[in-house]
């Protein structure tokens, strides 16, 4: 390569930039060019001009002038361009060029052989973060079809994580829609607090803060930012991270990281990641500035009758903003402090003891010896909402095992439902249950079958006091959350922790499973389930394949099994002992331990189950508790979970997702076609194109149902010939949506187009005779009658040439009717209605011959 073109990489004046542009190199360039020093020189220069190129070249910053280039290209009239990166396809060698990334798709063009692709968001089955020779900064999308390799990104994750949240955005469209043609409308969003309650001086809202029909970049680049704050914190989704700067916590000694401020939190973690603290703004008694000796600045707060001090670059930005936090906390705290808090009743905190009766001998000296091991943490790293979180440590003693008397507590704490419950008014659970009392809905119709079925051995649930406790927080969840409502199983989940917790904590971590942990378990189509489910299989081929191949010889339907396990968290399927210390690591570690629970059962049994070959038999192994009560499978369990990373597990979810979506879009899709076939006059073929036209507007907007302008986009394009009267397209929308709802769903859809595609003439005039007669008499003048026949012609035939003829007609038909009519004389006023219309055209060869012989259908 010596006797190559040298070419300029980068240049600074400044020492910093230099050293990040080095790094760069090092990190980028360097280790790929020692790994194929020996390949062939042309090749490797090649690939490196174009690594630099891509690295040098700057997305231009005039994005009006990026949509037209887009407009240009790719015939996609309703998207929105969101940026552009430059970038490569790898096919064999590298074809530079752009990635145009929109609402609902990824696009690449390739200038030279001007070669286009374009991605449904819909249709990614699979995209990954790659390294490899030629793209070892590159993502991998996949579709059903087709693999694509996009190679030098320089800010891949970046790009990763935009793909990723507009994936999801779209995946949430396609269950929206599908929910919605399976139910017609969704229910109205459900009042969040009771009457007394003031929201927009609380200013609290459970739901998405960030607008979701605002797809700019930088709305998703604040959405991703704080959906990783949110997640790293376990903070609710509507806490919005207002800054965030490097700091050192200074106790024995520095530990240094990043301070993060939000509207009711102020948290810190350790640039290892391995320590974390959270703050809540309504414990914290003051924020104070401290000089040091050395001249800098120290933010002092006191938490709990704990001290944290943090030192931080700009330290007088994050000190305002905490300032300014805690003042609107403390105000909006001061109006809600004047609603009156109802009482309490707290339950007995000893009610889980009804539960050690089936416990081994071992436990009571277990409880104990963890319990010596809580306490030194306690002691050293604070206790509460306002501890120290060393996550190696902390680990390890969840895994052994949470004391019973501390569950509660902590259960809410790394669930983050006592995060939930800072963020909001104090007296929110008693104002929400308080507004809906005694009111129903199909949700607590199905809590009152489901509640004496919860835990009916249980003490507790065979009184009217533990009864009441259930029924209170599971209707007022479904009252919060109408989206999820009530989903069996809940009351199950619910009743175990009501052992451990008031029915306000019992609230909190209902709201954390099903918003935040399992967000899709228990929704209407309880696809997170679905999809546990298949990555569970999945992973059993992977960890255990001769039980897999087994099971799969013999046909057993594991789903009858795995999806208990999955919605009620193993509680009534493993001994209480197992399914305390499992739901103690569900709470800190997530999913991944129910799915590494369920391996380690498989392979407790798994030579049993290899001797067998009735299915019935070995779904009874699986439930048989006493086979399962072993002291290693937790063990077991925990190795399983620490094979499994987040990266494989986010792999094997979208992978999983979008299949489950797919297939729930086209049995919806079956059942929508089977359902209107007879009510309209489309054949089946017809309907499976009104329905794709249908979800695809539906898709590429964020209503529940279509609206106006993604009606009329459909209507012009099956009847061109309205494209000018959208007088009379409107009136066919509202002439459908007879709810007045502003939107459409796929039947109102269908029966709509039905006459105006396949009505029969006379059908078409009454149509559009109807559609101009706003006032609904019956009656049409002279200007109504043209309009709504001009429309009918152009309905019937693509030749517009009669129209020239029309208004003479008209006067022909208005004419006749007057003399038959000697009481309607004044021209002006004069009104015909349909049926004397329709006479006036069968009694007049002349006006039936315009009407039926001229138009040729």
């Amino acid at each position: 390569m010596k006797d190559k073109q040298k070419h300029l990489v980068a240049i600074s004046e400044e020492v910093e930039e230099i050293h990040i542009h080095w790094g760069w190199l090092e990190e980028n360039i360097l280790p790929l060019a020692k790994e194929h020093a020996n390949d062939d020189k042309e090749d490797l220069f090649l690939y490196l001009k174009i690594k630099f190129e891509v690295m040098a070249a700057k997305v231009s910053t005039d994005l009006e002038n990026a949509k037209e280039v887009f407009a240009s290209l790719f015939s996609l009239p309703n998207e929105k361009l969101i940026t552009v990166y430059n970038c490569s396809l790898w096919n064999n060698f590298h074809r530079h060029g752009q990635m145009y990334i929109t609402n609902n798709y990824t696009c690449f063009h390739y200038p030279p052989s001007n070669e286009k692709i374009t991605i449904p968001f819909k249709d990614i089955t699979l995209f990954q973060k790659q390294s490899a020779y030629g793209g070892d900064n590159s993502i991998v999308i996949k579709t059903s079809s087709q693999t694509y390799t996009f190679c030098n990104l320089i800010d891949r994750d970046k790009v990763f994580s935009l793909l990723d949240q507009l994936w999801n955005l779209a995946m949430q469209r396609v269950i929206q829609t599908t929910e919605n043609l399976t139910t017609n409308v969704l229910p109205e969003s459900t009042p969040r607090y009771a009457d007394d309650f003031d929201d927009e001086d609380l200013g609290y809202t459970l739901s998405d803060s960030l607008d979701t029909e605002d797809l700019s970049m930088s709305a998703l680049e604040k959405r991703i930012t704080n959906d990783e704050f949110n997640s790293i914190f376990r903070l609710p989704h509507e806490d919005l991270l207002i800054d965030q700067l490097a700091s050192l916590l200074l106790k024995r000694y520095s530990i240094r990281g990043r301070i993060y401020v939000s509207p009711n939190f102020a948290s810190f973690r350790s640039t290892n990641s391995k320590i974390c603290v959270v703050l809540p703004l309504r414990e914290v008694r003051s924020i104070k500035s401290v000089i040091r000796v050395d001249g800098k600045n120290v933010i002092i707060l006191i938490a709990k009758g704990r001290k944290y001090s943090f030192l931080v670059s700009g330290f007088e930005q994050v000190y305002k903003n905490l300032t300014e936090a805690k003042q609107e906390h403390a105000s909006k705290e001061a109006i809600a402090n004047s609603v009156p808090e109802p009482v309490q009743n707290e339950l007995p905190v000893t009610l889980y003891q009804h539960l050690l009766s089936e416990f081994s001998p071992e436990y009571e000296a277990n409880q104990k010896g963890q319990l010596i091991l809580w306490k030194q943490y306690f002691k050293r790293f604070g206790k509460g909402v306002c501890m120290i979180e060393v996550s190696t440590d902390i680990r390890n003693l969840v895994r052994g095992g949470i004391p019973d008397h501390l569950r509660g507590t902590l259960w809410q704490y790394f669930s983050g439902a006592t995060f939930k419950f800072y963020s909001v008014h104090p007296g929110y659970y008693h104002g929400l249950m308080k507004k809906f009392q005694d009111k129903e809905s199909k949700s607590t119709e199905e809590i009152e079958k489901d509640l004496s079925r919860s835990f009916p051995y249980h003490p507790y649930y065979q009184t009217e006091e533990g009864i009441d406790a259930l029924r209170n927080v599971l209707t007022t969840y479904s009252w919060r959350n109408a989206k999820v409502g009530y989903c069996q199983s809940l009351n199950i989940v619910c009743a175990l922790l009501l052992l451990y917790v008031s029915q306000q904590g019992a609230f909190w971590l209902l709201s954390s499973l099903c918003e935040n942990m399992v967000p899709e378990n228990y929704s209407k189509q309880m696809i997170g389930s679905v999809v546990d489910q298949r990555i569970l299989e999945q992973l059993v081929q992977t960890h255990l394949p001769q039980v897999y191949q087994h099971l799969s010889k013999v046909k057993v339907p594991l789903t009858l099994i795995t999806q208990p396990w999955i919605l009620c968290l193993f509680i009534g399927y493993l001994p209480f002992e197992i399914t305390l210390n499992i739901l103690d690591s569900f709470f800190f570690e997530g999913p991944t331990i129910i799915l590494a629970v369920s391996l380690a059962i498989f392979k407790r049994v798994s030579e049993k189950i290899l001797e067998q070959d009735q299915p019935d038999v070995i779904l009874s192994l699986l439930r048989q508790r006493d086979v399962l009560n072993h002291p290693k499978l937790l063990k077991t369990a925990f190795k399983f979970a620490d094979k499994i990373s987040p990266e494989q597990l986010q792999k094997l979810r979208i992978s999983h997702k979008s299949q489950v979506i797919k297939n729930l879009e086209e049995d919806t899709r079956w059942n929508q076609i089977y359902e209107l076939q007879g009510k309209t006059k489309f054949g089946e073929e017809e309907l499976k194109d009104l329905f794709y036209r249908y979800s695809l507007q539906l898709s590429s907007g964020s209503h529940s149902g279509l609206d106006y302008k993604s009606y009329q986009n459909i209507f012009v394009q099956i009847i061109p010939n309205w494209q000018n009267r959208s007088d009379l397209v409107r009136a066919a929308f509202q002439h459908a949506d007879v709810a007045h709802k502003e939107q459409l769903d796929f039947a109102e859809f269908a029966i709509s187009l039905s006459t105006v595609c396949k009505g029969s003439s006379e059908e078409r005039i009454k149509m559009c005779f109807d559609l101009l007669d706003t006032d609904k008499d019956d009656l049409l003048n002279l200007q109504e009658l043209q309009l709504a026949l001009d429309g009918f012609i152009r309905l019937e035939s693509q030749d517009t040439s009669p129209l020239k003829k029309l208004g003479g007609f008209v006067s022909m038909i208005l004419d006749k009717d007057r003399q038959e009519n000697e009481t309607l004389v004044n021209e002006n006023e004069h009104k015909i209605n349909f049926s004397r219309l329709k006479q006036q055209i069968l009694d007049q060869p002349l006006l039936e011959e315009f009407i039926y012989s001229q138009l040729s259908f």
